[in-house]
């Protein structure tokens, strides 16, 4: 079976989606067993400068969560990590819009992170870059919650919306 990928968006893979797929891995070991496997979870970011690094806030606050972000990668976006995609997640519905520009036919599979979530079309997970530790665990909070009804939802059915 091959896997279902589910790639995460923001704007410079160092904060949001570093952090969303860290504990998107997490929730999926804890919660579906034998089936995580089943799943990819890719991070990028649109505006990205390739190989840089989670930024500090980011990396101790997933450690804190006793997840590490130290080896993380950053990537830009392409039009390639879009079609191989099963399922996009973007931290903003700018995020969506930019997906969306660069391949058109991934509408069906591409929300932001809150409208898959809790159908929420109206808000955004707020950038924390450069806003201190403690907004970063309230981010970190923030995506957790998320990310969580994200599981349930895949975990039932994975091809849903």
């Amino acid at each position: 079976m091959l896997a279902y990928r589910i790639l995460l968006v923001c704007t410079g893979n160092t904060c949001r989606s570093p952090m969303a797929g860290a504990i998107l891995r997490d929730l999926l070991a804890q919660r579906a067993g034998e089936r995580a496997g089943e799943f990819v979870v890719e991070t990028a970011g649109i505006d990205a400068k390739p190989n840089g690094q989670a930024h500090a806030d980011a990396i101790a606050v997933m450690r804190e969560q006793g997840l590490d972000l130290s080896g993380h990668v950053t990537r830009r976006l392409d039009p390639e990590m879009v079609a191989q995609a099963d399922l996009i997640l973007t931290m903003s519905r700018a995020h969506k819009q930019a997906v969306l520009s660069m391949h058109p036919r991934a509408a069906e599979k591409t929300f932001t992170l809150l409208e898959y979530a809790h159908n929420d079309l109206e808000n955004d997970i707020k950038d924390p870059f450069g806003k201190g530790r403690e907004v970063y665990r309230t981010t970190a909070a923030e995506l957790r919650r998320a990310l969580a009804a994200v599981v349930e939802k895949l975990l039932s059915d994975p091809f849903s919306s």
